[in-house]
């Protein structure tokens, strides 16, 4: 199981996808959307992100916690999510790490092919985006 803490919310990664309140324990909202299993999530300062087996990541207001834009792109499921300086980074089964403007209506802006299998596991530190793949490599974008 995935977990996310924000404010007093708790954010599961599960198939039911329920938000709930860290004090009280008792579901807030059941987040609806995404097609298969959620994978993995994200928090920044105004948004959560959840990617998922249906191969997208949803982009969910923190304050209404509404679904406000589906990212498509990867081939396969996302498997990894770091939120950066001024981009998402997301990392798939398709081998791929993608770059994701925050300012920019959160279009990709870059596509980084350097892992021979999965991306599993991401971190952005210091402007820069560190990813590590079942192939035992390690990226640095």
């Amino acid at each position: 199981m995935v977990l996310a803490l924000m404010h007093t919310c708790l954010y599961p990664a599960s198939y039911g996808k329920q938000v709930w309140d860290a004090h009280t324990l008792k579901c807030v909202k059941t987040l609806e959307g995404h097609e298969d299993n959620v994978r993995v999530l994200a928090v920044g300062r105004q948004h959560m992100f959840s990617g998922s087996w249906d191969k997208t990541i949803r982009v969910w207001d923190l304050d209404t916690l509404q679904c406000i834009k589906v990212l498509e792109g990867h081939t396969e499921a996302v498997l990894a999510l770091a939120v950066g300086e001024n981009a998402l980074v997301s990392g798939s089964y398709d081998t791929t790490v993608r770059f994701w403007a925050l300012e920019s209506n959160f279009v990709c802006v870059r596509k980084c092919d350097g892992h021979d299998d999965a991306v599993r596991v991401l971190a952005a530190v210091d402007g820069r985006v560190f990813s590590g793949s079942y192939d035992g490599s390690i990226g640095v974008w």
